[in-house]
Order: C-alpha cells, then sequence, then structure tokens
C-alpha cells in the first residue's frame, strides 16, 4: 500500500497528496452527486468526483474510502485503485 510521504503543508512542508474517486458499478453507471449548496466554490452543481487531501501517513487506499464515507455516506468493501502520481 502507497503512504503519502510529503511534509504536511500547514506545517511549512511542500506538498499535498489527494485522492480522488469515480463510482461506477457493475454495469458501466457513474456516480453521479450534487455538492452542498454550502461548498465553495460551485454550490449546488453536480460532480462525479469525490475527493481530498491525504494525510500524512495515510495510503492514498485509505484516503479515498475516508473521503467518501465523509462526503456521501458511502462505505466500501472494495477499491480497484490505480494510481497516478505527479511528483510535488
Amino acid at each position: 500500500m502507497r503512504r503519502h510521504q510529503c511534509p504536511d503543508p500547514q506545517q511549512g512542508g511542500g506538498c499535498t497528496g489527494v485522492a480522488v474517486t469515480v463510482c461506477r458499478d457493475e454495469r458501466g453507471r457513474f456516480l453521479l452527486h450534487r455538492r452542498s449548496e454550502q461548498l465553495s466554490p460551485f454550490p449546488g452543481l453536480y460532480e462525479v468526483v469525490v475527493g481530498g487531501a491525504v494525510d500524512v501517513g495515510e495510503s492514498y487506499e485509505q484516503a479515498a474510502a475516508r473521503e467518501l464515507a465523509e462526503e456521501l455516506g458511502i462505505r466500501v468493501r472494495r477499491l480497484l485503485f490505480t494510481f497516478l502520481n505527479r511528483r510535488c
């Protein structure tokens, strides 16, 4: 499992890892969700991705699962995971 290694930018580090998830069912349909009216930017608009920052020491898989739970209340049993990386 790959873990986020960059120093925490809140503590003067140089980069932030981000986990972004796109959900698709066995029939190939994508999950589309509506952003909260309280979120900025783009309140109330629809999007297909869920994601956020990876905590230091957290794996990208763990961050993706956590973001799905926090943002949509979805608990996942299995992630089909593709890691794409661009160095900080």
